[in-house]
């Protein structure tokens, strides 16, 4: 059983199971562009979503 951290907050990520209990997935989520080849957990991703979105606004208005 391997335990992966989120490189944002040093938590635990979570691990998604199936209904009969085996882990599915445990690599959290893409952490860019907070953090380069990282990995988050769910609570961070809400931070790195916010960040694109920022980013694609920024973009769209011509701040770069």
């Amino acid at each position: 059983d391997r335990l992966m951290k989120c490189d944002l907050c040093n938590k635990e990520i979570e691990k998604v199971m199936s209904p009969d209990g085996r882990v599915i997935w445990d690599e959290g989520h893409n952490a860019e562009p907070i953090k380069e080849n990282g990995r988050c957990c769910d609570k961070c991703n809400v931070s790195v979503l916010l960040a694109r979105v920022g980013m694609l606004n920024a973009e769209k208005l011509g701040i770069q």
